[in-house]
Parts: structure tokens; C-alpha cells; sequence
């Protein structure tokens, strides 16, 4: 019995590589939850998802980190006061207090 793994490199040698389509499907797998994965022999749910399923996921990660639609403020206290809640990511606007006078300063609120 081969592992997919093993059918992916093999399939890559006899093949060759191509150049990949939106509606590709790709194998994700996962544990069920986080103790599966402290387990000898843990369990994997797997499934399969295309490729602009992946980049749209992806997108929408990326888009809440980069300070693409990021709010900005001042500071922390002005994001809290913005109703930003602990945790949540805010990028400064360049008019607070040094350090915080230039703005795109990706932050956490506190």
C-alpha cells in the first residue's frame, strides 16, 4: 500500500509537472482535534478542495494581515475606542505620538 506521498512523486516522474488550473483539485487533511496529532498512529480526515477555493482562502487571510482593509487609528486607545476588540489586528495612521507617527504600523489591539 503506497501513501500518497508516494503516488504524488511517482506521478511527478512518469508525468512530468503542469501548469495548475482553478478548478485542480488538491488534498487537504487534518486531525479532527489537537490531540489526534500526539497520538502513534494519529487520525487524518482528508479532503479535497480546488485551487480557487485554496486562493480564496488564502486571500481572505491574507487580506485581514497585510493592511488591506485593515482599520486604522492613532493608537491602541483610539482603536478601543473605535469598538476594536482585544486581539484584533489595526494598523496605525500616522497621527499619533512618536513611535506611532507613521502610518501602515501593523498592531494587535491590547
Amino acid at each position: 500500500m503506497s501513501t500518497i506521498l508516494q503516488d504524488m512523486m511517482g506521478m511527478l516522474k512518469r508525468n512530468g509537472t503542469v501548469t495548475p488550473k482553478s478548478d485542480n483539485y488538491i488534498t487537504v487533511a487534518r486531525y479532527p482535534n489537537p490531540q489526534e496529532r500526539l497520538k502513534p498512529q494519529p487520525k487524518l480526515q482528508t479532503e479535497l478542495v480546488t485551487l480557487s477555493q485554496l486562493k480564496t482562502f488564502t486571500d481572505q487571510k491574507l487580506n485581514n494581515i497585510s493592511g488591506i482593509g485593515v482599520p486604522a487609528y492613532a493608537d491602541d486607545t483610539a482603536a478601543g475606542t473605535a469598538g476594536v476588540q482585544a486581539g484584533s489586528v489595526f494598523q496605525t495612521d500616522g497621527t499619533g505620538a512618536a513611535p506611532l507617527d507613521a502610518a501602515g504600523i501593523i498592531m494587535i489591539k491590547q
